[in-house]
C-alpha cells in the first residue's frame, strides 16, 4: 500500500473519529437549557403564551437524536383562569439521524404521558385555542424550502402514543362541561407509502369505546384518496365504514348498529324529560356515502327503528348558516304509537283558568336546520288510529314550516290538506287547510276517542289561521270557516223522533239501545278570534227535521246552542221534505265543555202557536202559565249519546 493510499484510510479514519466526537460532544456543547429557552421564547412569540417545563430538558445524539421534557405546561387566555390550557407529565421525541440527512422524518418513537387538554369558549363564543400573538400574515416560504404543490415531507412513524390523555371542553354559554378521559391510542406507519394503522380507545361518561382506523396508503390519505376501514365499538353502538377517502372528500359503505336507541340517547343526555315509555329500542342505518367538502350525501339509505322501516336518500349539506336536508323516505308501515306521550300533556303543561295553556311555545328548533323532505307510507299507525296511503311533503325554510298532505287514505275516504307554522318572527303563526271526502265516520270515531255514536261518510272543508306566543293566544285568535256533512248514517243511542214526542220523559229517557237514522247532518261555521258560530245545523230523518243554531266560545271552552226539532205528522220516509208540519220543542244547549246542560226552550214555545199536541205537551210538563220555569226531568245531565253539539273542526266531541 502506498503512502498516499495510508494518507487517505488516516484522513478518512479522523473525520469518523471526529464526527463519533461531535456526536458525543453536541449535548454538552448545545445546553439542554439553551434548548429550552429557545422553545420557550418561540412559543411565546408565535401563541403570546407562556410554556413552562418544569422538570427540565434532556438531549441526546447517539444512537438517535432524542429529547426529553417533564412537567410541561402552557398557560391559558387571560379571560380563561389561572389552571393551564395544557399540561404533560413528559414527552419523549427520538428521531433517526441519517434519514435528517435528505429530508425525510423518521420517528423512532414519540410517546406523550398524561396529557391534559382544557378547551373552553366565553360568553360570545371566543375559544381559548385561539392565540392573540400569532402573525396574521406568516412570511413566504423561501423558494428553497417550499414545498411543491400535492407533495409533503416523507415521514416515518415508530412507536408513537398517547398514554392516558385527557380533553375537557367548557362551553362559556352554557356552563356545561364534556371530559373524554383514559385517551390511549397508537400509530404506526412505516412510511407514507405504507398502511397506517391506529387503534386506541377513550372513556366519555364512563363508558368505553374502541377505534381503530386502517388506511392502505397514508399518502393517500392525506391528499388523493385510499381505501380506509373505520370502527368505533362500544355497549351502546356499533359503526363500520369500508372506502376510499382522501383530504375533505370520499365515498363509502356506512353500517350503525344501536342495541337501545333510548340508552344511547340518555347516555349523550339527548333523552327529553318526558320520553315516551315504550319504544326507541333496537335501531339501524346502512347506506352508501358520497362526501364532498361540507356535503354529505346518502343514497340506498335502510333504516328501521324497532318494528318500523324505511328506505330512501337524504343530503345533508352544512355550507350554509343551518344545516340543510333534503331526500325522501318511504316507510312501508310506520307505527307512533310507541313514540306518543301517554297523555295529551302528560302533566307538564302550565294551563290557564281556562284549560288552555298560556307556557311561551318554544319554536327554536324551527330555526335548528332546513328542511325539504318527501315521505311516504302504505300505512301509518297512532294507537288505533290507522290510515291507508299516505304521500306528503315537509318543507322548513328560515323558520317556517310547511307540511303538504297530497294524500292520505282514512277509512275508506280521503284526507288531504296544507299545515304551516311561522316561527320566523317572535310570535308564532300557524295556518291549517283541510278537505276530507266519503271519510266513514264510525271507525274514525272509535279510534280518535274510543266512542260508538256515530256513523255515516262525512266530506267537508276548513280553513284556519291563528297567531300567539302560547297555546292559549292562539286559540282567542283563532279566525277561519269550515264546513262538514254527514250523509246516510245512524246516531246511536238515542232515539230523538221518541224523544221529541215524549219530552215529558227528559232528553235521558230514551233507551240505550235506541237509535235514529238520518239521511244527511250538516253544517258551516266561521270562526272569528276564538269565537266559532254556527247557523245552518241540519238534520234530515224519516219522522223528523232538526235545525240548530248557536255559538262556541273556544278560548272559554264553553256553548251557547239552540236545537229545534220538528216532528212530522206522518212518516215520509228517507229524504223526505225539510219542511214538516208537526211537534216543535226548541232545546236550548248550554255551559262548559265539560259540563253541558240540556233544557227545553219553553219561553219560544209559548211565544209562539201552541195548540194541539204541544198545548198537551205543556200541560204535562206542569208548565202551563209559566213555561219559562219549566224544566225537563234529569235536564241538568248530559243524555247519553245525544249527538250535539255536533263533532265539527273546532266543536267539542259528542255528549256522553
Amino acid at each position: 500500500m502506498s503512502e498516499r493510499s495510508r494518507g487517505w484510510i488516516r484522513a478518512a479514519v479522523a473525520v469518523v473519529i471526529l464526527l463519533v466526537v461531535a456526536m458525543v460532544a453536541a449535548p454538552f456543547l448545545v445546553p439542554a437549557d439553551a434548548i429550552r429557552d429557545r422553545v420557550i421564547v418561540a412559543v411565546r412569540d408565535a401563541t403570546g403564551r407562556d410554556l413552562a417545563i418544569k422538570g427540565g430538558v434532556s438531549v441526546s445524539v447517539i444512537p438517535v437524536l432524542a429529547v426529553s421534557a417533564k412537567d410541561v405546561t402552557l398557560s391559558n387566555a387571560p379571560w380563561a383562569g389561572s389552571q393551564p390550557m395544557a399540561s404533560l407529565a413528559a414527552l419523549q421525541l427520538r428521531l433517526k439521524l441519517l434519514p435528517l440527512l435528505s429530508r425525510q422524518v423518521e420517528i423512532a418513537s414519540f410517546v406523550i404521558e398524561d396529557p391534559v387538554i382544557d378547551l373552553r369558549t366565553d360568553r360570545q363564543g371566543r375559544g381559548n385555542w385561539q392565540f392573540g400573538n400569532a402573525s396574521p400574515n406568516p412570511p413566504a416560504a423561501s423558494p428553497d424550502n417550499a414545498a411543491e404543490p400535492g407533495r409533503i415531507p416523507e415521514l416515518s412513524l415508530g412507536d408513537v402514543r398517547i398514554v392516558n390523555g385527557r380533553v375537557a371542553y367548557t362551553d362559556g354559554v352554557t356552563g356545561q362541561t364534556q371530559t373524554v378521559d383514559q385517551i390511549n391510542l397508537k400509530a404506526s406507519l412505516a412510511n407514507l407509502d405504507a398502511p397506517l394503522k391506529l387503534e386506541g380507545s377513550a372513556h366519555w361518561r364512563d363508558r368505553k369505546t374502541d377505534l381503530s382506523l386502517a388506511a392502505d396508503q397514508a399518502r393517500g390519505l392525506l391528499l388523493g384518496g385510499s381505501p380506509v376501514a373505520l370502527s368505533l365499538t362500544s355497549d351502546l353502538l356499533r359503526l363500520a365504514f369500508k372506502g376510499n377517502i382522501g383530504g375533505s372528500a370520499g365515498t363509502g359503505q356506512l353500517d350503525l348498529a344501536i342495541p337501545s336507541l333510548r340508552n344511547l340517547a340518555a347516555w349523550i343526555g339527548t333523552a327529553p324529560a318526558d320520553l315516551p315509555p315504550e319504544g326507541l329500542g333496537a335501531a339501524t342505518l346502512k347506506s352508501n356515502l358520497a362526501l364532498s367538502g361540507k356535503r354529505l350525501a346518502c343514497s340506498d339509505l335502510q333504516l328501521s327503528l324497532d318494528a318500523t322501516k324505511a328506505v330512501g336518500q337524504l343530503t345533508v349539506d352544512a355550507s350554509g348558516p343551518r344545516p340543510a336536508l333534503r331526500g325522501q323516505l318511504a316507510f312501508d308501515r310506520l307505527d307512533l304509537s310507541p313514540y306518543l306521550p301517554a297523555g295529551s300533556s302528560g302533566g307538564k303543561a302550565a294551563p290557564s283558568d281556562h284549560g288552555w295553556s298560556d307556557r311561551p311555545i318554544d319554536v327554536s328548533a324551527l330555526k335548528a336546520a332546513d328542511l325539504d323532505v318527501g315521505l311516504s307510507a302504505n300505512s301509518i299507525v297512532a294507537r288505533k288510529l290507522e290510515t291507508g296511503k299516505t304521500a306528503l311533503k315537509i318543507q322548513l325554510t328560515d323558520g317556517r314550516l310547511a307540511i303538504e298532505l297530497a294524500e292520505m287514505a282514512l277509512y275508506q275516504g280521503n284526507l288531504n290538506g296544507r299545515l304551516a307554522l311561522d316561527g320566523s318572527g317572535p310570535i308564532l303563526g300557524a295556518e291549517a287547510n283541510i278537505t276530507l271526502s266519503q271519510l266513514q265516520a264510525e271507525p274514525l270515531l272509535q279510534a280518535l276517542a274510543g266512542v260508538d255514536v256515530l256513523t255515516g261518510a262525512a266530506a267537508g272543508e276548513t280553513s284556519l289561521a291563528s297567531r300567539g306566543r302560547s297555546q292559549q293566544e292562539l286559540v282567542q285568535g283563532l279566525d277561519g270557516k269550515g264546513r262538514l256533512a254527514f250523509t246516510n248514517g245512524v246516531i246511536k243511542g238515542v232515539d230523538l223522533g221518541a224523544l221529541i214526542r215524549n219530552v215529558a220523559q227528559g232528553l235521558s229517557g230514551a233507551a240505550s239501545g235506541d237509535k235514529t237514522e238520518f239521511t244527511q247532518l250538516s253544517g258551516s261555521y266561521t270562526i272569528s278570534r276564538g269565537i266559532l258560530k254556527n247557523t245552518d245545523l241540519a238534520l234530515l230523518a224519516p219522522l223528523f227535521r232538526l235545525a240548530g243554531a248557536g255559538n262556541a266560545d273556544l278560548p272559554h271552552r264553553s256553548l251557547d246552542y239552540r236545537l229545534v226539532p220538528e216532528l212530522a205528522a206522518t212518516a215520509q220516509g228517507q229524504g223526505g221534505a225539510k219542511n214538516v208540519a208537526g211537534l216543535s220543542v226548541p232545546v236550548l244547549v248550554r255551559g262548559p265543555w265539560d259540563n253541558l246542560t240540556y233544557t227545553p226552550d219553553l219561553a219560544a214555545m209559548a211565544k209562539g202557536r201552541v195548540g194541539g199536541e204541544a198545548g198537551a205537551l205543556l200541560d204535562a210538563l206542569g208548565g202551563k202559565g209559566s213555561p219559562q220555569q219549566a224544566q225537563v226531568p234529569n235536564a241538568d245531565k248530559p243524555a247519553r249519546g245525544l249527538p250535539f253539539p255536533l263533532p265539527l273542526p273546532g266543536l267539542p266531541g259528542l255528549g256522553r
